[in-house]
């Protein structure tokens, strides 16, 4: 709708040009609205044509999610690479607007590519019957493309989905079979598979759980690349850490591991994620230590997947430091372990068993938000205790020496607890799901 703004040079806001002023207003009022129309229908379709050709494969859920993953992590890779790039929101704005008034053939280009496009443009730019009937034009189009959407999603579709269905159910009937024999040979490694199973072909939880796998990695790659770009990019990095104490680069590099543990909700929402399922783990013949060690283990896996794409990506852009950044991943491990931990701990305490969808499960519950601040409050206690103990006259090594140590000893109390008093109310809740 503003396209005509920018091809005219703005200068409707100069004198009456377009339509006589109050006419350019109700023209736009009434065919603005009708804008989105043909977008729409354009996406309704290649929508449904995709959910098609997705339905021809078994584990449609997991393309889905990761198809979501890279589209992520291409959003967050343009937005750290062109906010790094442009600088402050002003600057953003002179850009975008030195872009539009500069580019008027380029937006030309673009308003003829798409006819319905130009038909509004025209509508609001020109005056007496052919601005009309360009409008009218652009009317119709809007409207025709919905009713086309409506028929045929209605007609050919139903009947291809019904018997696309039809042939998707008997092969996975088949699948069902031949796959029948493939058993775990421990009740803990059944439930961890299930665990990790849910975890990656229901989308709603793996774009919600297994967002920092992308994040922390795509946001380290974009950043290096970026500041190779400019003169003091990445030739100086390798030597301004050089000049860096060991101790404090790999205080900066644990901090920057135990970070990307902090978005971790899958372990935090382990047990409402169960849901109705509830009753089953109840009676099965397996301790519920059993069930909650399984539900622990796929936390700390997704916590020690993020720290190791995190430090493979750092150690790819800076090779010399491999065995320092390799150290530093595994001193996060007792941190990962603790903040899985505290949050499994929270869930069995105060699970959320009566949600009605996935997306209820993990995005409102307030349990992934408290676990999230726990582990950065945790992180930031961390931090205080190591300048305390420097406070006090223990040297650099010493105190992430006893740091660990106390990490470990938290980190063993917990476990206790878990298997302990946890698994027992974990195994008498009563809640109506």
């Amino acid at each position: 709708a503003v396209s005509p703004v920018f091809s005219m040079d703005f200068r409707f806001f100069s004198r009456p040009y377009i339509g006589g002023g109050f006419l350019y207003y109700l023209k736009a009022l009434l065919l603005v609205p009708l804008l989105p129309m043909i977008a729409m229908a354009l996406i309704t379709l290649l929508s449904f044509l995709l959910i098609r050709i997705s339905a021809l494969w078994k584990r449609r859920e997991g393309m889905t999610t990761l198809m979501t993953f890279l589209f992520i992590a291409g959003i967050m890779a343009v937005q750290i690479s062109f906010s790094m790039r442009t600088g402050d929101e002003e600057e953003f704005g002179r850009i975008i607007l030195r872009l539009v008034m500069r580019q008027s053939v380029l937006v030309d280009l673009f308003v003829k590519s798409f006819p319905p496009i130009g038909w509004l443009c025209n509508a609001l730019i020109q005056t007496g019957w052919k601005g009309w009937g360009y409008g009218i034009a652009f009317i119709l189009a809007s409207i025709a493309s919905v009713v086309f959407v409506v028929s045929v999603l209605g007609g050919q579709y139903q009947r291809l989905a019904i018997k696309q269905s039809e042939v998707v159910a008997r092969l996975n009937a088949t699948a069902k079979k031949r796959n029948k024999g493939i058993r775990m040979h421990s009740p803990f490694g059944a439930l961890y598979r299930r665990e990790i199973k849910d975890l990656l072909t229901v989308p709603a939880y793996a774009t919600n759980c297994l967002t920092s796998l992308v994040m922390f990695p795509v946001m380290t790659v974009v950043m290096m690349m970026s500041m190779g770009k400019n003169s003091d990019g990445i030739p100086d990095i390798p030597s301004l850490l050089a000049n860096l104490a060991p101790t404090i680069l790999f205080l900066v590099l644990l901090a920057v591991f135990c970070l990307t543990c902090f978005m971790n909700v899958a372990v935090a929402t382990a047990v409402s994620r169960e849901g109705k399922r509830h009753y089953f783990s109840k009676i099965i013949p397996v301790p519920a230590s059993t069930q909650l060690l399984a539900k622990l283990a796929m936390g700390l896996s997704v916590d020690m997947a993020a720290v190791l794409l995190t430090a493979g990506t750092v150690c790819v852009v800076l090779p010399e430091l491999w065995l320092l950044i390799m150290i530093a991943a595994l001193a996060a491990i007792p941190f990962a372990l603790l903040s899985s931990t505290m949050g499994l701990l929270l869930d069995v305490y105060f699970p959320r068993l009566d949600w009605k969808t996935e997306t209820d499960a993990v995005k409102r519950n307030v349990n992934g938000v408290y676990g999230m601040f726990g582990t950065m409050a945790l992180l930031g206690l961390l931090v205080a205790g190591y300048f305390g103990l420097g406070a006090l006259g223990f040297t650099e090594i010493w105190s992430i020496l006893l740091i660990l140590l106390i990490l470990i000893l938290v980190d063993v109390l917990l476990m206790k607890w878990l298997t302990g008093k946890a698994s027992m109310v974990y195994a008498l809740h009563e809640k109506n799901v």
